[in-house]
């Protein structure tokens, strides 16, 4: 078809997981938007597990080969290789998604997706978007969408403020700063989820794969806030872009550090 966007998607994993991520990459290959390529970034040497890769036979099936790319960054960028591993890739405006490699999806969780990201070029979608003291956060094991243009400039931001920081094993979160300090808004589709009587567009996990532990140890809400607001004091946000983006409750903390409540400082 002339003139079709590309849907790309990118997933990373551990030396411990990739073996196990057949189910993940099927639900996606069985759904009703097959995406044209899946980059899955597995680093030369793991961040976490200080070890290098074994590629599984399986990905030599046709089924998978035909769709799927492994690609081998030099450096491991923490959770957010999934992302920054495959913008290398990007040679043309696309839709890209962001997933996880230890989850079961519903046949619709690409396709609903990708219908919303095409009709609204100046945002990103997520199936489950939450608020970090007015931050929109989405999250990328339930689906992360971006129109390819609205990332320019990701790869100078995580280098600038994300890199050798504890930031680097909250990726959704220092996403979801970068696309607001650029004004694009986290949009939510649970409401789709409520129509269709679901919670989740998981349908599963695979089990066998323990969740990944955190560096600091520490996935509070409190060690989650700290990290964020210096990033105010240090990026360059004017406050009539950021602050129609923050959803906070009035008796949050405004993640501006302002240290006022949120209902007295942007709402």
């Amino acid at each position: 078809m002339p003139n079709r966007i590309p849907v790309i998607m990118g997933i990373t994993t551990l030396p411990s997981r990739i073996a196990h991520m057949r189910p993940c990459l099927e639900s996606l290959l069985d759904g009703l938007q097959v995406p044209d390529k899946i980059y899955i970034s597995a680093p030369q040497v793991s961040l976490r597990e200080k070890t290098g890769y074994d590629i599984p036979a399986f990905f030599l099936e046709s089924r998978f080969a035909e769709k799927i790319e492994i690609l081998h960054p030099e450096q491991d960028f923490g959770p957010g290789t999934k992302l920054l591993g495959m913008l290398g890739k990007i040679t043309e405006p696309s839709y890209v998604v962001i997933a996880d490699d230890d989850v079961l999806y519903r046949r619709f969780f690409l396709r609903r997706l990708i219908e919303y990201q095409r009709t609204d070029h100046h945002a990103s979608f997520s199936w489950h978007v939450y608020s970090l003291a007015g931050l929109r956060v989405g999250q990328g094991v339930d689906g992360f969408s971006f129109w390819s243009p609205n990332l320019e400039g990701v790869w100078d931001f995580y280098e600038t403020y994300v890199a050798g920081t504890d930031l680097m094993f909250h990726d959704d979160l220092w996403i979801s700063f970068f696309l607001m300090s650029r004004a694009i808004p986290v949009q939510t589709l649970r409401f789709l989820l409520e129509e269709a009587g679901l919670i989740n567009v998981r349908s599963g996990e695979v089990h066998d794969i323990n969740a990944l532990l955190n560096e600091t140890g520490n996935l509070s809400r409190q060690k989650l806030h700290s990290l964020v607001c210096p990033l105010f004091a240090r990026v360059n946000v004017a406050k009539e872009i950021y602050g129609p983006l923050l959803i906070g409750k009035p008796d949050d903390l405004c993640i501006c550090g302002s240290g006022k409540l949120f209902a007295d400082c942007h709402a």
